[in-house]
């Protein structure tokens, strides 16, 4: 007899049904309110200042790949900038978006557990994915809406299979879609998981295949209405080789070699944490947890789908309770999406790009404690909480530490927004940096260029040598409404490190006839176990600089270069 999904009478569970719980509001305002009194005050200088200043190029006329070049998907700068023509072209505006997002991922979270039937224990997992996205900061970053995205799409399929809703499918097919616009490796993962989980709800889940197709087609329909119009549209503005050259050949090719980092070294990092009695040290090792949940996990699953297949084998009889079956799959197809996020980490080995994983991790962990349904003793809370408190705590010191890209250290009592936010908000030096902050310096280098340029607002924002790179100080781009003289802002090891390239740039800074380079030497010196550490030999774009520009004014290690006047022919 064929399968068939549950009838529309076989919903999942009761839970789902009831009325809008009242203290979700105000348990979604508190997630935002933890996000923002934790927040960095100081505006990331590159991860940041990338999307922030990828936006502001969108929103005045540029087209990624073509205009400017970018690894990450369109979606990032197109979204912001639609929200900077609304609410202005602020970085806070910014981290206000980043919140909204993160307060979703946390509010997915408890909605993924909850469907397994414990309320306590899907608090439990939301309050750890909250603890995640405080410790991840990283603001503005495409990986957060790609996890939200992914997430969302698979409880949507969930929840469409629960209830045979072709609508649900629909929404999940658009949100896989909004997931391959902002991060395309992200993306595919889910878009897989996706075909899997429809996959295994035909051949397992008893019902008309009619009604398995039924979504199948909304997802793939509204799959392909949004990622068309984006595809068309980038496949008329900008040339072949230029979309092959950032979405292909650097992430597959180029980022591996110069952005790899090894594993975290165990005990070493825990013998530094011992003596140096660092949290934030021993914080470090977290980035283990995602291998230790699979590891833990994966046996378990496999012991129990053969345990109940033998079962079923023996008693020649299907699991009389569709909805089981259903909630069996939907924890598998997690894992699986929790395997591949790992894998998207393994490139470099740290602990924003296992972010995907860690949030996973918790969410498969937490989904596999509600099948269990094991009461959970009372010191297990306790420690959850006291843990949540201790990163909490120690979050500020990681601030204050010495931070590698920024440069330089903080003052403890400035490390968060919470503290300073009065201050920030009345005397903003910058309007775009309103109510957040610049360090000294880069304070300085802003208020110079906005004092001394004129009506000429290209500038080029270099780093002290271009044949060794490590990143480029994105945010004065974006802090002082310049610009950029190239399209080649973003300062990557194995692009810009390129003779080619360097040519490319070069012509452009002189056809723009900028006045102004700035040249920040904060990380020339700054050596990773990859292959940006070597120099690719490449002089061009330093000799240009040398011979066409002088310094005029300096604070700390960035400088700023203006043009030589040149003689009359």
């Amino acid at each position: 007899m064929p399968h068939s999904l549950p009838s529309r009478d076989e919903r999942a569970p009761s839970w789902s049904h009831r009325a809008f719980p009242w203290w979700s509001l105000p348990a979604l305002a508190l997630t935002a309110a933890l996000q923002l009194f934790w927040m960095d005050p100081f505006v990331g200088v590159y991860d940041e200042s990338l999307v922030l200043f990828g936006a502001d190029r969108v929103l005045h006329g540029d087209i990624p790949y073509r205009d400017f070049w970018s690894i990450y998907g369109p979606g990032a700068y197109y979204a912001l900038a639609g929200i900077f023509r609304i609410f202005g072209e602020t970085a806070f505006v910014g981290r206000l978006a980043d919140v909204v997002v993160k307060t979703a991922i946390v509010a997915m979270a408890y909605l993924i557990v909850r469907t397994f039937g414990a309320r306590t224990i899907a608090l439990v997992a939301a309050s750890f994915v909250l603890l995640l996205m405080v410790r991840l900061a990283n603001y503005g970053a495409p990986l957060f809406v790609a996890i939200l995205a992914s997430l969302a799409a698979l409880y949507g399929l969930r929840m469409a299979a629960a209830r045979a809703s072709p609508r649900l499918a629909a929404v999940s097919g658009a949100l896989a879609g909004v997931g391959l616009l902002y991060r395309h490796d992200l993306g595919v993962y889910c878009v897989l998981v996706c075909a899997v989980f429809l996959w295994r709800v035909r051949v397992d889940i008893p019902p008309p295949v009619a009604a398995a197709n039924s979504l199948v087609k909304p997802f793939v329909w509204c799959l392909a209405a949004v990622l068309l119009p984006a595809v068309v549209y980038l496949g008329l503005k900008v040339p072949v080789g230029d979309l092959w050259f950032n979405l292909v050949t650097v992430p597959l090719t180029v980022y591996p070699t110069v952005r790899a980092l090894p594993l975290v070294p165990v005990s070493p990092l825990l013998g530094e944490a011992v003596m140096q009695r660092s949290l934030p040290t021993l914080m470090q090792l977290d980035v283990y947890f995602p291998f230790l949940v699979a590891l833990v996990l994966l046996p378990l699953e496999a012991h129990r789908l053969l345990r109940r297949r033998r079962r079923q084998h023996l008693d020649q009889v299907r699991d009389p309770d569709p909805s089981r079956d259903l909630s069996s799959l939907f924890f598998r197809v997690l894992l699986l999406l929790h395997l591949l996020f790992i894998a998207k980490g393994w490139v470099r080995f740290s602990e924003l790009h296992m972010g995907a994983a860690l949030v996973t991790s918790v969410v498969v962990v937490a989904a596999a404690a509600a099948r269990a349904r094991a009461g959970w003793p009372s010191w297990l809370f306790v420690a959850g909480g006291l843990m949540i408190l201790l990163v909490l705590v120690a979050k500020p010191f990681e601030y204050a530490a010495s931070n590698l890209v920024r440069g330089k250290s903080i003052p403890v009592r400035e490390a968060q927004w919470g503290l300073v936010a009065h201050r920030l908000c009345r005397d903003a030096p910058l309007p775009r940096i309103r109510c957040l902050a610049l360090d000294e310096d880069r304070l300085a280098v802003a208020r110079f260029l906005l004092d001394n340029r004129g009506g000429d607002t290209r500038l080029y924002v270099g780093a002290g040598r271009h044949d060794k790179l490590f990143v480029g100080d994105v945010v004065l781009y974006f802090a002082t409404g310049a610009r950029a003289a190239t399209r080649w802002h973003d300062l990557h090891p194995g692009v810009q490190t390129r003779l080619e390239v360097q040519r490319e740039m070069v012509r452009e800074i002189e056809s723009s006839s900028a006045q102004f380079i700035v040249v920040d030497r904060t990380w020339d010196d700054i050596v990773e176990p990859n292959a940006s550490a070597s120099s690719s030999g490449a002089f061009l774009l330093d000799e240009f600089i040398r011979r066409d520009y002088s310094t005029v004014f300096r604070s700390g290690s960035i400088a700023v270069l203006k043009r030589r006047d040149r003689p009359s022919p």
